[in-house]
């Protein structure tokens, strides 16, 4: 009991929570707004995120929650390992089902979280409450791919690396964690997520495989305009921000969308949540 409260004045300075124990069999619901400062990407051989979160969640039953909320990633970028690999080799790593080849900008999800074991410390003459939590989630993911990786220049220099943009993806996930509850209306938690996310790239920018084989071709056969969509522009004229041509990134995307690829990827994060209820 001694370490356990130990435990609650450690952790009770990061995050914020309902408490389920005061809520009735049925209604009225009670509101939790959190924000999620620390999203880690667990999972970062290939790729390195990180960011931030927000959620929303309705007590529907002392143990029952329906929750809503996403996620945005302010650092995201190849591993140093990758980026390595791929500067002595040339070649990348090729993706499995527990690798993310894939970056993500952001994400939203909605989904039901449970209460499975709960247990009570009385740390300072208050009753404070430990749970350990079961979510299942459903929603879609923002995603970019890696084009052009970076390149040895003859004058020494590193040609920086190019992405694209390739589109919204459905993704599931489950999360396991530990929740703490304190003064009734506090609480911190600790979370890890899991999101399988198709792993096959359609499209790059917009552009299909048709799209990106036509505008990859040196004669340009008149064909018409691309499909609805494509953004044939991200390919054409120089891009201020790496000085390189924007063509050069069609053979990459040519290649990435017709290159096989596994059921889909992994994306496992660990995350602390703070919030408060209403």
């Amino acid at each position: 009991m001694r370490l356990l409260s130990v435990v609650a004045v450690l952790t009770a300075t990061v995050g914020l929570a309902a408490d389920p124990e005061s809520q009735p069999p049925h209604g009225p619901w009670r509101f939790e707004a959190s924000i999620t400062p620390v999203v880690g990407q667990l999972n970062d051989l290939v790729t390195m995120q990180l960011g931030v979160g927000g959620q929303l969640a309705v007590a529907l039953s002392p143990h029952m929650r329906l929750v809503v909320g996403g996620l945005w990633n302010y650092r995201a970028d190849e591993s140093s390992f990758e980026r390595q690999l791929q500067l002595d080799l040339n070649r990348r790593v090729t993706g499995d089902e527990t690798r993310l080849t894939l970056f993500i900008p952001a994400a939203a999800y909605a989904g039901t979280e449970f209460g499975l074991l709960h247990g009570q410390v009385a740390a300072f003459r208050f009753p404070h409450r430990l749970e350990f939590t079961m979510a299942g989630l459903a929603g879609a993911v923002s995603t970019r791919v890696r084009l052009k990786p970076p390149t040895p220049t003859a004058d020494g220099s590193i040609s920086p690396p190019t992405s694209g943009d390739a589109g919204l993806r459905p993704t599931l996930g489950v999360g396991l964690g530990l929740h703490f509850e304190f003064l009734e209306r506090f609480s911190a938690r600790l979370e890890m997520r899991h999101f399988a996310i198709p792993g096959r790239t359609t499209s790059v920018n917009g552009c299909g495989a048709n799209d990106l084989k036509w505008l990859d071709s040196p004669l340009r056969v008149p064909r018409g305009p691309p499909s609805p969509g494509c953004r044939a522009e991200t390919f054409e004229g120089v891009d201020s921000e790496t000085g390189l041509n924007r063509a050069n990134d069609l053979p990459y995307a040519v290649g990435i969308v017709r290159e096989p690829s596994s059921l889909f990827q992994s994306y496992l994060v660990a995350q602390v949540s703070v919030g408060v209820t209403f």
